[in-house]
């Protein structure tokens, strides 16, 4: 099992690698889409664990209980 902090670290050593190794990225000193993309996906999971630290042990997630509830109404 993954800690909490693996995959964010994992996003960010992909994203920094990528932005190293890119012809665009590195030569042009911008951004390709790919780039933006792992970028994006960095920024989420680093979100996200943020907002797991910060809720008490045992609480769902916003988007979890919201899913629950649909669920419920749908009879699973």
């Amino acid at each position: 099992m993954q800690s909490g902090q693996e995959p964010v670290e994992r996003a960010r050593v992909l994203y920094e690698d990528h932005v190293r190794t890119c012809r665009f990225c590195a030569g042009k000193g911008s951004v390709c889409q790919a780039s933006k993309i792992l970028r994006r996906t960095y920024n989420n999971l680093l979100r996200a664990a943020g907002a797991q630290s910060s809720r008490p042990e045992g609480a769902a997630a916003p988007a979890d209980a919201a899913l629950s509830a649909d669920a419920a109404d749908h009879g699973a």
